[in-house]
């Protein structure tokens, strides 16, 4: 059975932005035998049936990412679930299924019910959407009801259109696809990859300020990837942000946080560069070995803090500054190649 006209009016609008957005990946159609196995393997081991609108989507495509969210494809769906029933048996209900995820919210489908739901977590960090008729951010624990999975993902992609679509595409073509090969490789990346497009007053301001206390500016590159995301986070490495109090995720607008978020201040773009240039050189000698002015610091490995990805501003290559072994560092002409570098995507 085909989905309906208005669900794939809007999986077809989604599908137009695939190639110049990499918040958005549609998987090809996954095959009737392919549906019918992960029917029969949810019935059989979950005691859950699959709705019929699910697999009229499946048809279409096996998986969708849109914006921060993400449906899975059949064999995370069962890998997924099967964890949860057996290290988890609290966080699902008998007889619901995980259908997909974002950072704070879980995408279920209740089969007593024959419902879809969003769970809510709690506030989230990384971006809030507010469900119809709710103003303020869900308490933790709620659940947001829908009647079909075009409801349920209706509201959540209205989000990448509001504020994701709109970002301006200032990078080369080359350099988009590159990010979306690696944001779609799940060992490396997470949903939560891309933030909003930082504003371009907020980018304005982020350069005065780094003008003002490094004595340059913040090169090109990294402006026009702010305005494509600001910021990147992933299972490797996070690209630093910048503040923005435009923007629609409430952590981005101020470096300020309370002291429960702290550990974001890590990942803005100028506390790390002072970090760098000020408070990380006790020792004078260290400090004239180790440390030039001309180094811009963009992001850093998740697991190993004291690597960090830096930019030269006087020869413009890219490359991985190891503080304590400056020896290993290998450059890089463009981002493209150093990108591939870093995420092993040349390997």
């Amino acid at each position: 059975m085909p989905i309906t006209p208005e669900f794939q009016a809007l999986l077809e609008k989604l599908k137009s932005c695939q190639k110049e957005h990499p918040y958005i990946e549609l998987g090809p159609p996954a095959s009737p035998e392919a549906i019918e196995q992960l029917d029969k393997a949810c019935q059989e081991t979950f005691g859950v049936a699959l709705p019929q609108d699910y697999k009229d989507f499946l048809a279409y495509a096996k998986f969708i990412s849109f914006g921060y969210g993400w449906l899975y494809s059949a064999d995370i769906l069962l890998d997924t679930n099967s964890e949860l029933k057996a290290r988890f048996p609290d966080l699902l209900p008998p007889y619901h299924l995980r259908l997909g995820r974002s950072e704070d919210r879980k995408y279920n489908y209740d089969g007593v019910s024959q419902r879809y739901y969003i769970y809510y977590l709690g506030p989230s960090y990384l971006g809030v959407i507010y469900p119809k008729g709710i103003k303020k951010i869900p308490p933790e624990g709620i659940k947001v009801f829908y009647e079909d999975l075009y409801s349920l993902l209706k509201e959540e992609v209205e989000y990448f259109f509001r504020h994701l679509y709109t970002a301006p595409r200032l990078l080369e073509p080359r350099e988009i696809e590159l990010i979306q090969k690696i944001r779609s490789t799940f060992e490396y990346t997470y949903e939560t990859s891309f933030l909003p497009p930082a504003s371009f007053k907020a980018i304005e301001k982020a350069d005065r300020q780094f003008r003002e206390e490094f004595g340059v500016p913040i090169p090109e590159f990294y402006k026009k990837f702010l305005a494509f995301s600001n910021g990147f986070r992933s299972d490797l490495y996070t690209f630093f942000h910048i503040p923005d109090e435009d923007s629609p995720v409430e952590w981005l607008k101020s470096e300020e946080h309370d002291e429960e978020l702290y550990f974001i201040n890590e990942d803005f773009l100028i506390p790390h560069n002072r970090y760098y240039r000020v408070l990380k050189w006790d020792d004078e000698e260290a400090k004239e070995m180790f440390f030039n002015p001309n180094y811009f610091i963009f992001g850093q490995h998740r697991n190993f803090l004291e690597i960090t990805c830096a930019y030269d501003m006087s020869t413009h290559c890219f490359f991985t500054l190891h503080h304590y072994f400056h020896d290993l560092k290998e450059e890089y002409p463009d981002l493209c190649s150093f990108l591939k570098e870093i995420f092993y995507m040349n390997k």
